[in-house]
């Protein structure tokens, strides 16, 4: 099977299903416990590691393996180490640089998070893993005599060839592919280089020598990179079967050139990163061959550039509501058939680290922005009762399409246990659980079956979590709740966070027979966001509007009618929620009626001007008359 997907295909126009409010605040804000997931998501990384293990794994069902890799030209080298890329046992070089240089983004900016939850011992070795491996790949000390690794194992035998455990099947020498002058990879190189360049910053603090060494290795590679232009899938052919094509190399060039700034702070980088972004698109989807969208972050950051900021725009209105991205009924934003989650949850995690640079002068659209990523990765955890997370929250996948995990012990009650074809189409859970892991994702109307022989829903890879791992990391606060939004304080785009106030709200008497509660959980100019929790699933409601209002998207209801002025919905008969989007602005709703029965009409509110929510409640029972707050 492959990774490939067809990227330069337009998108196609779907019907628009808005639903900022997916996450289910449905199921009351912070029932997700991301710190639990987060910590999870690092087992996962453990799990694919390659090579001699060390003391402090805590993956026990892995052992050492792949100790002889590898041959490049005919040559031994030492290529032990790394990591296997998905549930297969090839190590590809340039998804791995893109996820573990996300990996290391989302430590420099969150590196008090994960410290505060006592993962960031975990996050850096998970990073030093890949950058140790990578360093043994790389020779040469000009751009002239540079070789570069980029691939171990052959990728058609191994798919066809090998099921079990990789401990007994990688006993002989593997075969590794390289790049060079002669065989250039600027998109490779360039990658690698990015991953340098973010993960010396990662190791500044604690491994001054260690950090000096990368950010060397960053500027010799993308000195290479610049000099030698040119796809790796031409000259590691059997890397373009999985993960080709790329859409060139400006996209990689200005996101290694952007983290060379960073670390180094030498402006020529800014100056060239500024030119590679200039004629990037909006972009399709991030992942591991495509970074416009990264790329402006850090431009963003660095400079507050609207150019940059208009192709966040851009990027992100495609993908939120109303843009081109297809959504799924129950609120995912659906991509392509090839990690639709993948591409959902790191799309949610540009959106949540633009939320944090943008000034504190557009609070409201931070809030936005955030409120939808945070419905995607809710996605992910289980908010439509289901989650697509190994080993976390409710009725998670237990067959991931991943050989290692598909064996049973090796021995079992002293018992040698073999593992082979068999096991791929074994009618069972896995034996071993490989906790953390986020599964391709489901069809384009949220059609799932966990199955381990679909390894396109039920694929795991190293970088379908990477982005799904830091998204985790921006929306977790130290005690494992979703924290309130933040802003970046100053037009610059610089400097720490600042968290929105704490929300609002104003109550009337408690939901009765005829209840329904009303949240306005994000606004902007000229619309909002609604929540209704109304007192029974699969009920009638209807309400009069205080100010002329258009509803635009619903979720977790059927729109029965609506003239602007009066609009009436039926629930679905598992939800009391009704979600919606609407043009108009928040002044409360009256004339509440539920199933025919009356209730008393709720008190007129302001929308917020802030990140946070503003409640109120109508019910049978006579509510006090309360004056708006203002937030």
């Amino acid at each position: 099977h492959t990774h490939t997907h067809t990227r330069r295909d337009p998108p196609t126009n779907q019907m628009l299903l808005a639903l900022l409010l997916l996450s289910l605040a449905l199921q009351a804000q912070g029932t997700f416990d991301y710190a639990d997931a987060l910590s999870k998501s690092f087992l996962f990384y453990e799990a694919q590691r390659s090579g001699a293990l060390p003391g402090d794994q805590r993956v026990t069902w892995r052992g050492d393996s792949a100790l002889l890799d590898g041959v490049v030209d005919g040559v031994a080298q030492d290529l032990t180490g790394g990591y296997y890329d998905a549930g297969d046992f090839i190590k590809f070089g340039y998804p791995a640089a893109a996820a573990f240089t996300v990996l290391s983004y989302s430590v420099v900016e969150h590196e008090a998070k994960y410290a505060a939850l006592g993962e960031l011992d975990h996050a850096r070795a998970a990073i030093k893993w890949q950058t140790d491996f990578f360093l043994k790949c790389l020779s040469g000390s000009t751009v002239q005599d540079l070789v570069f690794v980029g691939q171990v194992g052959n990728g058609n035998y191994d798919h066809n060839n090998l099921w079990g455990r990789p401990e007994e099947l990688l006993v002989t020498a593997r075969p590794a592919y390289a790049i060079d002058k002669d065989r250039p990879g600027s998109d490779l190189a360039a990658e690698a280089a990015a991953l340098f360049a973010a993960a010396s910053i990662v190791f500044e603090t604690t491994d001054a020598a260690y950090s000096a060494t990368l950010r060397d290795k960053a500027e010799l590679l993308y000195a290479f990179a610049k000099t030698y232009r040119g796809s790796y899938k031409n000259s590691i052919v059997d890397a373009a079967q999985f993960y080709g094509p790329t859409d060139g190399d400006a996209d990689d060039l200005a996101w290694a050139a952007a983290w060379l700034h960073r670390a180094t702070q030498h402006a020529t980088y800014l100056a060239e990163a500024q030119g590679f972004a200039a004629g990037l698109s909006w972009g399709w989807g991030v992942g591991w061959g495509e970074k416009n969208a990264l790329a402006q972050l850090l431009l963003f950051k660095a400079t507050g550039s609207s150019a940059a900021q208009q192709k966040i725009e851009e990027y992100l209105g495609n993908w939120m509501p109303s843009g081109t991205v297809h959504y799924t009924p129950l609120g995912l934003a659906w991509r392509h058939q090839w990690g639709s989650l993948v591409l959902a949850t790191m799309s949610a995690f540009v959106g949540l680290m633009y939320s944090e640079y943008l000034p504190s002068t557009q609070s409201g659209r931070a809030a936005e922005v955030r409120a939808w990523a945070q419905t995607q990765v809710d996605y992910a955890l289980g908010s439509t009762g289901r989650s697509f997370v190994v080993g976390f929250g409710v009725n998670p996948p237990q067959r991931p399409h991943h050989k290692a995990a598909s064996c049973p012990d090796k021995y079992i009650g002293g018992v040698y246990q073999p593992c082979g074809w068999e096991a791929l189409s074994a009618d069972r859970p896995n034996p071993q659980e490989l906790t953390g892991a986020l599964v391709g994702g489901p069809g384009s109307n949220d059609e799932y079956t966990d199955s381990r022989s679909d390894f396109i829903r039920n694929e795991v890879a190293l970088n379908y979590n990477s982005g799904y791992t830091a998204a985790l990391a921006a929306l977790v606060d130290v005690s494992g709740n979703p924290p309130a939004t933040t802003a970046a304080p100053g037009s610059t785009v610089a400097g720490a966070t600042t968290a929105a106030p704490a929300a609002t709200t104003t109550t009337g008497a408690p939901p009765a027979t005829c209840g329904v509660t009303f949240t306005v959980t994000s606004s902007w100019n000229g619309g909002y966001n609604l929540q209704a929790q109304v007192s029974g699933a699969g009920v009638t409601v209807q309400w009069t509007w205080a100010t002329p209002t258009q509803v635009s998207s619903v979720w977790g209801a059927t729109k029965l009618s609506d003239d602007g002025s009066t609009v009436s919905f039926t629930t679905e008969s598992w939800s009391n929620y009704v979600g919606l989007t609407a043009v108009g602005s928040w002044q409360g709703a009256t004339a509440i009626v539920l199933n025919n029965v009356p209730c008393q009409a709720a008190p007129t509110t302001a929308a917020p001007t802030t990140a946070a929510s503003t409640t109120t409640t109508a019910a049978a029972t006579a509510a006090p008359s309360t004056a708006a707050p203002t937030t």
